[in-house]
């Protein structure tokens, strides 16, 4: 390891699982996962961890939020099998989808897919499709952009797998028909949250 990170432990497991799903934390969430400001600070000297800035909505000041550096993200991957990252979005996007996987149970966190990974799982469902049509129907959907796919999504405590989606104002109504049809395509519940 490094000068300052000797050992990785669960709790590193759950940050780095955490920033693979939802791209940016702030101090409070990792705070909630278990690492303690030293521990932060520690990461951002070993290069794992970057500050950034975003605009808080309705405030004057800036917020601050940490991502994974390529150097956190190779830790990730070689240490704990981490691949395909949520890709950087608006940090602001992003801090809303930190808020609602910490309030998600330890066991509902572990079953988080993000964007990149729904993907993967909507394009190997299309291929598994029995029928043809079906087959080309869905692969054409998801070649034009009518099948969006959402930020996260989860399997509840009771067994409900829920699609979760940050919007914005720049998302037009297509888009969200687009993500609301992925939604049906996979049989999931969805919840969409306005910032």
């Amino acid at each position: 390891m490094g000068k300052y990170i000797k050992n990785l432990y669960s709790r590193d497991k759950d940050v780095f699982f955490a920033f693979n799903k939802v791209g940016n934390l702030n101090q409070q969430h990792l705070n909630q996962l278990g690492l303690s400001n030293s521990r932060i600070k520690n990461y951002c000297r070993e290069g794992y961890l970057k500050k950034v800035e975003y605009k808080i909505k309705g405030s004057k000041e800036n917020g601050i939020a940490y991502k994974l550096t390529d150097k956190g993200k190779e830790i990730g991957t070689s240490k704990f099998g981490l691949t395909l990252y949520a890709q950087n979005t608006s940090v602001r996007h992003n801090m809303d989808l930190a808020d609602k996987y910490i309030k998600l149970s330890e066991n509902e966190r572990m079953t988080v897919l993000n964007e990149r990974e729904v993907r993967e799982l909507v394009q190997a469902k299309i291929v598994n499709l029995e029928q043809v049509q079906d087959r080309d129907r869905y692969q054409e959907m998801l070649e034009q952009g009518r099948l969006s796919m959402p930020d996260i999504i989860y399997t509840t405590e009771q067994n409900v797998t829920i699609a979760y989606e940050t919007i914005t104002n720049n998302y037009g109504e297509n888009e969200i028909q687009a993500k609301i049809e992925t939604c049906e395509f996979l049989k999931t519940e969805y919840q969409f949250n306005k910032i």
